[in-house]
């Protein structure tokens, strides 16, 4: 099983290259991969308001939403 996480506000890697690792294992084992989006968050796991802000950042600001997003589905995994 893999997560692929991306954050909207990635400026390293694009939303298609997160599209691409899903359909590449789905490909192979339908169903094992799953792709979360993050609104506001940066490659970093970061949130930010804006793409440039993001860029710009030299704060961390974790995101609320992406570790918990992380425990559910190790807890999903886990029922399977």
């Amino acid at each position: 099983p893999v997560l692929v996480i991306y954050g909207e506000l990635d400026w390293i890697m694009s939303k298609q290259e997160h599209e691409y690792i899903v359909n590449v294992v789905n490909s192979m084992h339908p169903g094992n991969a799953e792709l979360k989006i993050i609104k506001g968050m940066d490659h970093h796991f970061s949130v930010y308001s804006t793409l440039r802000e993001s860029f710009d950042a030299s704060t961390i600001n974790y995101s609320e939403e992406v570790f918990p997003a992380i425990a559910q589905w190790i807890g999903k995994q886990t029922k399977r």
